[in-house]
């Protein structure tokens, strides 16, 4: 089972682009993640989410049952295929035309700027309203 499948971001998973399993120790990896976001700038998320992922994936979290046990239990992850779902890193600036072609979705990261994002969606033709 995997709990969370992540895009591919300089070798660990962007939690911009990510799918989560509905299960309780997902919860609880979200709550752990959340507070250790609480301390300090909520918007570099990226760090934060993969220390903790690391915890979860190599010592396990605690999960609480209905019946008021814990159990330590490890979080999977895996990565979501970078030649589907490439950050824009890749798509805009390593992938060729060919390779453009084949993906599903693209995350319009490494940019700053909501009118600069559209743009650049605009000119690689991904800009439909």
């Amino acid at each position: 089972i995997v709990h969370i499948l992540g895009q591919f971001d300089k070798k660990r998973i962007c939690p911009g682009f990510t799918v989560y399993r509905a299960c309780p120790e997902v919860i609880k990896f979200i709550d752990m993640w959340q507070d250790d976001l609480s301390k300090g700038d909520p918007s570099k998320n990226q760090v934060p989410f993969n220390n903790v992922l690391d915890v979860a994936m190599s010592s396990g979290i605690p999960v609480p049952d209905h019946n008021g046990n814990t159990t330590v239990k490890k979080i999977t992850a895996a990565f979501l295929p970078n030649e589907l779902f490439p950050n824009g890193k890749v798509y805009f600036e390593k992938m060729t035309d060919a390779e453009r072609e084949g993906a599903l979705v693209v995350h319009n990261n490494y940019i700053i700027g909501y009118d600069e994002k559209i743009d650049r969606f605009k000119n690689f033709d991904l800009w439909a309203l």
